[in-house]
This record gives C-alpha cells, sequence and structure tokens, in this order.
C-alpha cells in the first residue's frame, strides 16, 4: 500500500505542477491581450481625433497628413535648397511650441482630473 500512496502523490503533484504552468501561460496570454487592447484602444482614440479635427463634415480632409506636409517640404527644399536652414530652424520652433503646447494641455487634463475626484 505506501508504494501506491506514493504513487499518487507523485501523480497528484505532476497533475498539480501542470496546472500551475498552464495558468501561468493563460496569465501571460491574458496580459498579451491586455496590452494589445490597451494599444487598439490607443490607435481608435487617435483615429477618432484624426476624424474630429482633419477632416470636414463630407469626409473630405482639410489638412494634410504628416506625410503629405514632410512631402511638400522635401519638394521645396529641392526647388529651394538655399532655405534649408530656414525650415529647420521653423521645424524645431514648431517642435517646441508643440512641446509647450503638450505640456500645457496636460496641466489642464491633471487639474481636470484632480477636480473630478
Amino acid at each position: 500500500m505506501p508504494m501506491a500512496s506514493h504513487e499518487n502523490e507523485s501523480t497528484t503533484m505532476t497533475a498539480a505542477a501542470s496546472l500551475i504552468q498552464e495558468n501561468k501561460l493563460k496569465a501571460a496570454q491574458l496580459h498579451s491581450m491586455n496590452q494589445q487592447i490597451n494599444i487598439l484602444e490607443q490607435e481608435v482614440e487617435l483615429l477618432k481625433l484624426e476624424k474630429k479635427w482633419c477632416f470636414d463634415a463630407e469626409g473630405k480632409r482639410k489638412i494634410p497628413t504628416a506625410e503629405q506636409q514632410a512631402l511638400k517640404i522635401c519638394q521645396e527644399l529641392v526647388l529651394y535648397p538655399h532655405l534649408t536652414e530656414d525650415v529647420v530652424k521653423a521645424l524645431r520652433m514648431k517642435h517646441i511650441d508643440l512641446q509647450t503646447n503638450l505640456s500645457e494641455l496636460q496641466l489642464k487634463c491633471d487639474a481636470l482630473k484632480e477636480y473630478m475626484k
């Protein structure tokens, strides 16, 4: 009898270890899926914002895409290479403006979150 009891314990421990491993795999899959869902939610939010701000009521784009703007800048620089330095300065200034605006909006957002608590 003691031999059978030892075998049952061993089988039970193996089954438990297998279940623990399966549980870990499922938890990892769930974590991965949650990350993918978060990424998709962010993409959807960006698309909603783009639709709101970049398209008119008929669905026509009213603001060029970043790629279209970059292409236009490159084409202009080919025609007017002496303006390269000015363009770089303007882009740096725009970058600073956008960072400042982002910081201000983040502060407002944080204030609203505090107010809503």
